[in-house]
């Protein structure tokens, strides 16, 4: 899996902030070790970058139990 050094403290926002093609750290996941790790959203998926094909979430929008308040994310900048 692809991380980042976690040199600076940013704001983190809820996952399901993200826009179509944003880019982002995970900051904290409820289930599941995914902190530190890369992912950008496309469409209704969260996919990983880094990871194997089934690193991603499919249709991640589609199930509210999966879009926890405490997954949150920093956006990347572009």
């Amino acid at each position: 899996m692809i991380e980042l050094e976690k040199k600076e403290k940013s704001k983190s926002i809820w996952v399901g902030d993200m826009e179509d093609g944003d880019v982002a750290v995970i900051v904290s996941w409820t289930i599941g070790n995914y902190a530190g790790g890369i992912v950008q959203r496309y469409g209704p998926h969260l996919v990983s970058l880094g990871m194997d094909c089934s690193g991603g979430w499919n249709s991640f929008w589609c199930c509210p139990a999966s879009v926890s308040k405490n997954n949150r994310v920093r956006l990347l900048k572009r």
